[in-house]
């Protein structure tokens, strides 16, 4: 009998009213698709804003007090359902911009209400904004990887506005056609650091078959 595909989770962290998150999720969820190693796995994408999480309000702190053991939160808590969601994949890929020099608040706020659902895992950030993300970039990885005790992948994504068209996305929720032009160019990169999850999801298929 076949064993389950891997699931993965493309996480959109942009919770803006108006947000290019999405349409940034959608352009690398396509090339995802092209790489020969897509079909050994499933990609869902995952929209942070759904959840409506609060400010956080955990009593205590979630690596003292799992989501997905008794909860200290109240049922029908929206971090419960967060927490859930998360636990059904086996590997994450964050798409994120950065605000500031670092993580939007939203994420991070979500973030905060996790800590095992990451912990072991693959992960893998691309980020995006007006100089490729690189802070919020290496905000996630610390807090998965150092923190949290993920498996973060070595490659990590920048991807920069076009420097005319920089009002587009933050004002409009848009990606311009010089943004887009250049992002296609780097679809190398989206594919070694995907590969790369794939890669430690394999690693840890053989360690579950030896341990079996």
């Amino acid at each position: 009998m076949a064993s389950a595909l891997k699931k993965v989770a493309l996480i959109t962290a942009s919770s803006r009213p108006t947000r290019a998150g999405p349409t940034v999720t959608s352009f690398i969820s396509k090339i995802l698709t092209t790489s020969p190693v897509a079909s050994s796995v499933e990609v869902e994408t995952v929209d942070v804003k759904t959840f409506n999480l609060p400010l956080f309000d955990h009593p205590s702190a979630p690596a003292m007090f799992p989501l997905n053991l008794p909860s200290p939160l109240p049922e029908g808590h929206p971090a419960l359902a967060w927490s859930k969601k998360l636990q059904t994949f086996d590997a994450y890929i964050l798409v994120t911009p950065e605000y500031n020099g670092g993580l939007p608040a939203g994420f991070k706020n979500a973030l905060d209400y996790t800590y095992y659902e990451f912990t072991s895992k693959p992960f893998f950030t691309i980020s995006y904004g007006v100089h490729g993300g690189n802070f919020a970039n290496e905000e996630a990885s610390r807090a998965i990887g150092v923190i949290m005790k993920g498996k973060v992948v070595d490659t990590k994504v920048l991807l920069p506005w076009a420097r005319d068209e920089m009002m587009l996305p933050t004002a409009e929720g848009k990606l311009g056609p010089k943004t887009l032009e250049a992002w296609e160019g780097q679809k190398g990169e989206v594919l070694k650091g995907f590969e790369e999850l794939i890669g430690l999801l394999k690693e840890e298929k053989v360690a579950e078959e030896i341990a079996a």
